[in-house]
């Protein structure tokens, strides 16, 4: 049920590695669940596309 709520706020984001987390859950506080799922999901992420480029998380720019 999550990943479906996810991929309706999904529509019109144009990166999930550029999404600002904090204003992407705003008002979905009651779905606790939801919001985990998408900073889990951007979190992983990030790090994948980090690995990818052969960096690791303290070797990006914060």
């Amino acid at each position: 049920m999550a990943a479906r709520h996810l991929t309706r706020r999904l529509e019109g984001v144009p990166s999930l590695l550029t999404v600002d987390v904090a204003s992407f859950i705003e008002g979905i506080y009651q779905h606790h669940n939801l919001a985990a799922l998408i900073r889990e999901s951007v979190r992983s992420l990030r790090r994948a596309s980090l690995s990818f480029r052969g960096l690791t998380p303290t070797d990006a720019d914060t």
